[in-house]
């Protein structure tokens, strides 16, 4: 006598584990990234998950020393997956002549806007969506991906979308936690672009940033 299962029947939707490795499986073989809804952020903001995390310092710091080498002077930054500002911190004073930080979170937004400065803007932007149109094309010197593209469901794509408003000089600042999981996306942004200089900072689990410009653009501050 065959038992009759208790289980219930799928309704036809995947099952969270699946959803889960087929994320997984677009992240390692197609360089995809996992995306995350603004409400998940802002409440992480609001818990204080990303509140005084000292290795983000050298991060940081790492980030802006790279925007003064290849950027000109008081160069216009586009801080693309702001938080709650601490790259404007680091790039404060003679290191920047204009600073817009965007994030899909409205709380990141507004905490750092704060603490703002002189030359200093923060705007809620949800990047797939588009680049931002308060900026004029060809006006960004160094936009900075920080942390930000393994959330972008299609980070390649976005970037390309973002290529129009660099200057004729500008460049990319990517930056990578655990750059070993993500080999298909260095692999894409490789043929993409011109990586001119690569530094891993912190210990254990590292961060790999880099500075990306356009294939046959050459930049200013050497290798």
């Amino acid at each position: 006598m065959l038992r009759t299962s208790s289980v219930k029947m799928s309704s036809g939707l995947p099952t969270p584990w699946l959803v889960s490795l087929r994320r997984s499986l677009r992240r390692r073989l197609l360089g995809r990234g996992k995306p995350r809804p603004a409400a998940t952020w802002d409440a992480q903001y609001r818990a204080g998950t990303w509140d005084g995390i000292v290795a983000e310092i050298e991060r940081h710091a790492c980030i802006a020393s790279f925007v003064r080498r290849f950027g000109p002077e008081r160069p216009f930054v586009l801080d693309v997956g702001c938080g709650q500002g601490a790259l404007a911190r680091q790039l404060r004073g003679d290191a920047c002549g204009r600073y817009v930080g965007i994030d899909i979170s409205s709380e990141a937004i507004l905490r750092a806007a704060k603490d703002g400065a002189q030359g200093e803007s923060f705007h809620a932007v949800d990047v797939e969506a588009g680049p931002p149109s308060f900026v004029t094309p060809g006006s960004v010197d160094a936009a900075v991906f920080s942390e930000v593209l393994y959330y972008l469901d299609d980070p390649l794509e976005t970037l390309r979308r973002f290529v129009p408003l660099l200057s004729p000089s500008g460049f990319f600042v990517f930056s990578l936690w655990k750059p070993a999981r993500h080999r298909a996306l260095r692999r894409g942004l490789c043929r993409a672009y011109d990586e001119t200089c690569v530094r891993e900072v912190g210990s254990g689990n590292t961060w790999r940033i880099s500075v990306a410009a356009l294939r046959g653009r050459s930049l200013s501050g050497g290798a």
